[in-house]
């Protein structure tokens, strides 16, 4: 039998205990340049605004906002981010898309509002995280909003 968790310690303990899984092994959390290899890979099916610069100096903004998150953390936050754009009717995901599904996947993470979880879990602030995040992009922005139309 395999198994795979992300909380080893809300397991049950009858089943963690010796003799029930002979090998345990323990994956680090990715570091910014792994994360920015996670969300390259999973932005490949993503659509995102920008030219390819833009797009990458976004990626690895991001890669440094998210100290502490794991792979599946950085995909769900791309799928929240698309999520954003659907809804404002956009067929690409902007930065602002991503800066706000950021935002709100912090505040999950944590149950505090206006936090991100950061280095060892500690708060982030995006009141100071926002202007550093647009510094790393260059002050740059997605292009416009297009409507999408009934044809597209």
């Amino acid at each position: 039998m395999v198994g795979a968790t992300n909380r080893l310690e809300s397991l049950d303990s009858a089943l963690v205990r010796p003799g029930r899984f002979d090998r345990v092994l323990q994956l680090s959390l990715p570091e910014e340049s792994e994360r920015l290899q996670v969300l390259t890979v999973h932005a490949r099916r993503t659509k995102l605004g920008g030219d390819r610069h833009a797009q990458e100096k976004t990626l690895a903004a991001i890669a440094s906002a998210t100290d502490g998150y794991s792979g599946a953390e950085l995909a769900n936050l791309l799928n929240e981010a698309a999520i954003r754009a659907v809804r404002a009717r956009r067929d690409f995901v902007s930065e602002a898309d991503l800066k706000q599904a950021l935002g709100e996947y912090g505040d999950s993470r944590k149950g505090a509002a206006g936090a991100c979880a950061g280095a060892g879990g500690a708060p982030i602030d995006l009141d100071v995280w926002a202007p550093a995040f647009m510094r790393a992009l260059g002050g740059q922005l997605a292009p416009a909003p297009r409507a999408v139309s009934a044809q597209d």
